[in-house]
């Protein structure tokens, strides 16, 4: 209301001032304009060229506009007083009066109550000389009020200042030395700093007996707070009778305003027969892999569905899905409408309850959600941006650690009532953090799901902030925030916004909820990484785990599909591998470089002789040679592989046969052989899961009855027609042949990528078709890898079958593999050329079998247990 008005009232002197200036019209009222829109960062270097030749009343609008947006109360008050009483005609009526108002307003924010109270008696003798409306007058009178409770009250009233203009921090220094407070101002202290700190049932509690023992005291605009801080607390532990029981008490405040209660009675009446909100949480640490950049995503599970990945936006106090979540996993939406506040603005959303909310281990139950509506979204708006893990849920898990591309969920162990918090709440449950710069305070929201660091160029000018080397002060230690925009957007008390680029300029960022504190670890320097720089260092693991927030900001097709393509070829998924390639390829040609052509083309070829679909893939390599697509060594590769499939065309694709969920026969785990059938009689057999093909020995192809079908300068190779593992039979295996006077007989990943699950353990092979609950992410690009994970990160693993584990920095240990912890006594420092092979270590299978019992590989999932 104050911004409409004073834009009203800039308007017309603008207008007044282009009349009557010597200057050109255009440059006082430019001037005038952008001292209405506090433009201040435009104004300044314009207002400073022509200050002199401006009209006085001109000026001191302009003085005002900067004294104001710089928080400069005592300039701004004596702008207010000059303009009133010396240019009365030229700022009106209605001018007056929102000037009188905002200099009330700065007495007020200043805790200057003797000077407040006498203005504010002044004024309402000169609204009621002049016969204006009595709502215009209250305004004066509430001030009035408001100076005498809180001016003349002693500590008491200084306590009731603090809360009202919610100075937090200030407040909680000045509550917890005094002990001599009323019985109203502590309540009301307690109110503001249990909002402000996290400690939702003691704000409830004494926001409700506000309302109920002192409503007389409380203005309509504090009644509204404390009902919506009894309310939201009501609907986040799931209370839905408490709801209803308070939203009827609610009825019969005197002032109540702004709060729709009957929408909260009628989501109360829906829910009153379901069971409270309920977080199930371990004791110990748990952690789930995040994006690295933003968008900030991980993983959640709803209703027990799978996971679909949100964005954590600590600058969003309302958990959001979509409405395609809603119908896909059966939340149940209810018939009510309300506009809360999103990082889209002000959005109308249906509220929806779900039974389960599952990051990893941590189960949200009984929670109620809201539901983003698809009229609101746009082609930007993608569902991964959209769907909004806020910090109300953040909050309930204690403490949060933050690293470059996982999250550690931990409970608290501190306490604000003793801690000494940087962190609180504003009004509109968005966390901030106190930080200095300087000499001064500053508060700064804290805002994961912002892609940079905005500040406001108010308070921070333009011609004195160094954007390429700005560094806060925070608990003593200096803190570097990149890449910093300024904006002339002052929100509130906020000096700006840091977003994901100041988090990810720590090695850890922990925040504490239950102490409210930030702490930060590690300074390094971050850069944004794209799908180049991935497929530049051959780090697939990472494109893996950072390809939802790359496919969420990109609108090109072909990227994404090329994106998609990298991450599912080492993920045994052939036919998405081959789709993906279909629909590239009108675009690579004549738009990529040779190398990506040849790279989509090679492994849709790979990926339908892995299915067996020879004659389509010998059929593609001719087309690709007829057009001339490749030349030199690449042209060779493509015409080896055409032969190589035309060859194979006669035999049927690769088989698994099994009627049993689960086949167990006896494994010699030293050797690493098992007992296989090839027509009527028994063969001993090695398996290494981490060969890419099957061998054979070429006495082992004459006995197994093998077929030799390709033979070249490089290689041999040979279908096996049928073998089996106990009553599990294989049909139709391609395999190389080896140089061997002996029968041997290597099963390797071609084979054992058509069983569901393969279970090692010291003395069996167990094939299943059962799918692993969770597990580490596996890929078979170049070699077969898993993923490690460290305290601070993940490493990529080189698995083999058996031999010393080895690590390139043994700094990292311990390095979690499925369940098993590699300490630095259980590897030898490793040392490998990471542009040729980029993984950072190599696991045997059998140190992971002797350390847990057993390991599991789910093919189908890609994930080792």
């Amino acid at each position: 209301m104050m911004k409409r008005f004073l834009n009203i009232l800039f308007l017309f002197i603008s207008i007044a001032a282009s009349s009557q200036a010597t200057l050109p019209d255009s440059i006082a009222n430019r001037c005038a304009m952008l001292a209405a829109r506090g433009e201040v960062r435009q104004l300044r270097p314009l207002y400073r060229q022509h200050k002199a030749e401006l009209p006085t009343y001109v000026r001191l609008f302009c003085d005002l506009a900067i004294a104001r947006a710089e928080g400069n109360n005592n300039r701004t008050n004596q702008c207010v007083d000059s303009l009133v009483s010396n240019f009365p005609k030229q700022v009106g009526a209605v001018g007056r009066l929102t000037l009188t108002e905002l200099k009330a307003e700065n007495l007020f924010n200043d805790g200057l109550y003797d000077e407040l109270q006498a203005y504010a008696d002044e004024q309402v003798l000169y609204l009621k000389r002049h016969n204006f409306k009595a709502a215009r007058i209250d305004v004066f009178r509430d001030y009035a009020r408001k100076a005498i409770r809180y001016g003349s009250s002693g500590e008491s009233g200084r306590i009731l200042g603090m809360a009202e203009r919610r100075s937090d921090f200030e407040l909680l220094k000045a509550y917890r030395s005094d002990q001599s407070l009323t019985a109203f101002a502590r309540l009301t202290a307690r109110a503001e700093l249990a909002r402000a700190f996290n400690l939702p049932d003691a704000a409830c509690a004494s926001a409700d007996s506000l309302l109920r023992f002192y409503a007389d005291s409380l203005n309509a605009e504090v009644q509204t707070t404390y009902l919506t801080t009894c309310i939201e607390n009501y609907i986040s532990q799931g209370l839905w009778k408490k709801l209803a029981e308070f939203c009827e008490f609610a009825t019969t405040l005197p002032q109540l305003r702004a709060v729709p209660l009957e929408i909260f009675s009628s989501i109360a009446r829906e829910l009153r027969n379901e069971q409270p909100f309920a977080l199930e949480q371990p004791a110990t640490p748990i952690s789930v892999p995040t994006t690295r950049d933003w968008p900030l995503l991980l993983p959640v599970s709803v209703n027990g569905g799978s996971n679909v990945f949100f964005h954590l936006n600590t600058g969003q106090h309302l958990t959001i899905i979509t409405e395609a979540d809603a119908r896909q996993f059966g939340a149940r939406v209810l018939n009510v409408t309300l506009a809360v506040n999103t990082m889209f603005g002000k959005v109308n959303v249906r509220p929806a309850f779900l039974r389960e909310l599952r990051i990893g281990s941590v189960r949200f139950r009984n929670l109620l959600v809201y539901v983003f509506p698809v009229e609101e979204m746009t082609a930007e708006m993608k569902p991964e941006i959209c769907r909004i893990l806020g910090n109300r849920e953040l909050m309930r898990l204690g403490e949060v650690r933050i690293y470059p591309e996982k999250i550690v969920f931990a409970p608290s162990q501190m306490d604000v009532r003793k801690s000494q918090p940087n962190l609180r709440l504003n009004d509109n449950y968005r966390l901030q953090l106190q930080a200095e710069y300087g000499d001064a305070i500053c508060g700064l929201s804290l805002e994961s799901g912002s892609p940079g660091n905005v500040l406001s160029a108010v308070v921070f000018p333009p011609e004195e902030t160094d954007t390429l080397d700005f560094h806060l002060t925070l608990n003593g230690e200096c803190a570097l925030v990149p890449a910093v925009e300024l904006s002339e957007v002052k929100d509130g008390n906020s000096c700006g916004i840091l977003g994901l680029p100041f988090l990810r300029g720590f090695s850890l960022v922990r925040f504490d909820f239950g102490g409210m504190k930030l702490t930060i670890e590690g300074k390094q320097q971050y850069n944004h990484r794209y799908l180049t720089d991935y497929t530049a260092d051959g780090d697939l693991f990472g494109l893996e785990r950072n390809a939802p927030a790359l496919q969420a900001v990109t609108d090109d097709s072909v990227t994404s599909d090329f994106l998609r393509l990298l991450v599912d070829k080492g993920k045994n998924v052939p036919n998405s591998v081959v789709s993906l390639a279909r629909r590239l390829e009108p675009a690579l040609f004549g738009s990529r470089s040779e190398e990506e052509l040849l790279m989509v083309e090679i492994e849709k070829v790979r990926a339908l002789g892995g299915i067996g679909h020879y004659s389509e893939a010998a059929a593609d390599c001719r087309k690709l040679l007829d057009n001339n697509a490749f030349s030199g060594s690449s042209r060779l590769e493509i015409q080896r592989y055409e032969q190589l499939l035309r060859a194979a065309i006669p035999f049927g694709a690769p088989q698994y046969l099994s009627t049993a969920d689960s086949l167990a026969v006896p494994f010699n785990q030293a050797d690493k052989t098992v007992s296989v059938q090839a027509g009527k009689k028994s063969y001993i057999s090695s398996i290494d899961i981490t060969q890419s093909i099957t061998t054979l020995s070429t006495k082992a192809v004459q006995k197994l009855g093998a077929h030799v079908f390709f033979r070249d300068i490089q290689n041999t190779y040979a279908m096996l027609p049928e073998i089996a593992i106990g009553t599990a039979r294989f049909r139709n295996i391609f395999c190389k042949v080896v140089e061997d006077k002996d029968i041997k007989i290597t099963l390797g990943f071609n084979l054992f990528r058509l069983i569901p699950q393969l279970t090692l353990t010291q003395n069996q092979l167990i094939l299943g078709k059962h799918q692993t609950a969770s597990g580490t992410p596996m890929r078979f690009d170049k070699y077969l890898c898993v993923q490690g994970e460290t305290n601070a990160g993940y490493v990529t693993l080189r698995l083999k079958m058996s031999g010393q584990n080895s690590l390139l920095r043994l700094k990292d240990t311990p390095v979690s593999v499925a369940e098993a912890k590699i300490q630095a006594s259980d590897a030898v420092p490793g040392d490998y050329n990471e542009q040729e092979n980029p993984y950072q270590g190599e696991i045997s299978i059998d140190y992971l079998i002797n350390r847990q019992g057993r390991v599991t590989f789910d093919w189908e999932k890609m994930r080792m247990e």
